[in-house]
């Protein structure tokens, strides 16, 4: 973090808020394995778009999708709460 309070108070705050909801809301409960997925997403290559012989698009639980949703929804909170101070 660099510490750019005023970026986050103006910008950065609203961002990671909306990028938190969006990830929110792409997530599916798979009770099977009592675990939360995000499925049907590219890679971060964009050359992985599908598994061979897949009917639809997209790979399921992508490793850096799910790194990068899990250090989203980690760092918003407290990024608010102490805006909110």
């Amino acid at each position: 973090m660099t510490n750019d309070l005023a970026f986050l108070m103006d910008y950065g705050a609203e961002m990671m808020v909306e990028i938190t909801r969006f990830w929110a809301s792409i997530v599916t409960y798979n009770p099977d394995l009592d675990h939360y997925e995000i499925c049907g997403v590219v890679g971060s290559d964009e050359y992985h778009t599908a598994y061979l012989d897949a009917k639809t698009p997209g790979i399921n639980n992508n490793t850096y999708t799910n790194l990068m949703a899990v250090w989203t929804l980690c760092r918003t909170l407290p990024w608010v709460t102490r805006l909110r101070r």
